[in-house]
């Protein structure tokens, strides 16, 4: 079921980012303090949200829209992911490549939010327990 493997996925991108944020803190170097804040935000809250979303509804995991979003989104984040650690860390080669993936992040965004709006139907929602 795609929303259990999103929640999996999403609570290893919150041990990552809390990870990250508590050796920050404890070194006191904030260089990577903008990955910090990629890894919740596109990868714990996102896909936490996401999968949620799929839960609900889940006349939307069966679509394609939702396998193109599923596969390229979890595919181009963590590269975008380690790109934008290269990128802060003075790599000037990874900036392109940064643009690239985190183009296809937003693009998913948008197949996601096209799904969501071209198949979602108020009586497809899971009832309240």
């Amino acid at each position: 079921m795609m929303s259990i493997r999103l929640i999996k996925i999403a609570v290893i991108y919150l041990a990552i980012g809390m990870s990250l944020g508590l050796y920050m803190g404890s070194v006191q170097d904030f260089l990577f303090r903008s990955v910090h804040a990629h890894i919740n935000l596109l990868g714990w809250a996102s896909i936490a949200l996401a999968a949620l979303v799929f839960h609900m509804f889940p006349e939307l995991v069966r679509t394609r829209l939702a396998t193109i979003w599923f596969w390229g989104y979890n595919i181009a984040t963590p590269i975008s992911l380690v790109l934008l650690a290269f990128e802060v860390s003075g790599r000037a080669w990874a900036g392109p490549l940064l643009g690239i993936s985190m183009t296809v992040v937003w693009a998913m965004g948008l197949v996601f939010a096209a799904n969501v709006l071209i198949n979602l139907r108020g009586s497809q929602a899971v009832p309240a327990r």
